[in-house]
């Protein structure tokens, strides 16, 4: 026996339709239902967070390749002060 825990929905046919996971076989099966007194509230939509395009990655890059352009960063940083 296995206790799942599904969120369904209740049709105005009074039909209830729930999606199992797929590693439930095809069959007939005896189930028991327990239920809410009230229906639950509807769950939330995602955030919808921003999101910045920096364009592909760079696959290739060293820290030879980089560590100039550190230098140089920090020295601004300096001058800035």
């Amino acid at each position: 026996m296995r206790t799942l825990q599904i969120t369904a929905t209740v049709t105005d046919n009074h039909e209830l339709t729930i999606q199992l996971p797929p590693e439930i076989p095809a069959g007939n099966y005896q189930i028991v239902l327990v239920m809410e007194e009230q229906p639950t509230q509807k769950q939330r939509k995602p955030f919808k967070f921003p999101v910045d395009d920096y364009g592909p990655l760079l696959t290739d890059l060293s820290l030879a390749l980089i560590q100039p352009l550190l230098e140089e960063a920090q020295i601004q940083a300096q001058q800035e002060i």
